[in-house]
């Protein structure tokens, strides 16, 4: 029977192997000798916590597997980002679904409710007018706005005493 040692000696010599290093070349990018790296694919002795975390990362595997020979587990019920990915561009129906929300946030502004019509084609008149309208348009706004808060939503009074 393998002892621990010798298990996860195994794994450092499958993480070697994988990237292509002689025992010498895997020694120097961990900053040992190859004697060093001899011993620990060979079970004589582990690497230290720092080395452990250099050839996990080196060979992209978690400490987990390095150790103990366990592969991560997701939590039940929770996919990968990829498994996700993979499902909804195979999806048509979903992918519609997707759309029309996305659709509908960029139609709906922080107050929560959809634009109307009038509201979308101002928005879009607003989009083509030179940055110097829109400067203009926005303090316009911005004033209406401020004075019919302070009218407590009455609206604004500008155009009343323009017409008296």
């Amino acid at each position: 029977m393998k002892t621990i040692k010798e298990d996860v000696g195994a794994r450092i010599h499958s993480i070697r192997k994988s990237l292509g290093f002689s025992l010498s070349e895997f020694g120097d990018t961990l900053c040992l000798g190859k004697t060093a790296v001899h011993q620990y694919e060979k079970g004589m002795t582990s690497p230290n916590f720092e080395v452990a975390i250099k050839i996990a990362k080196m060979g992209d595997v978690s400490l987990d597997w390095l150790i103990a020979g366990k592969e991560p587990q997701q939590k039940k019920g929770r996919l990968t980002t990829e498994q996700l990915f993979a499902g909804a561009i195979n999806n048509p129906e979903f992918m519609q679904k997707i759309s029309a929300a996305v659709r509908q946030t960029a139609d709906t502004p922080a107050s929560g409710e959809p634009l109307k019509k009038d509201e979308r084609e101002l928005l879009e008149n607003y989009r083509i007018i030179s940055e110097d309208l829109q400067s203009a348009a926005q303090s316009m706004i911005k004033a209406w706005a401020i004075e019919s808060r302070e009218n407590a939503g009455g609206g604004s009074d500008l155009r009343a005493k323009k017409l008296a």
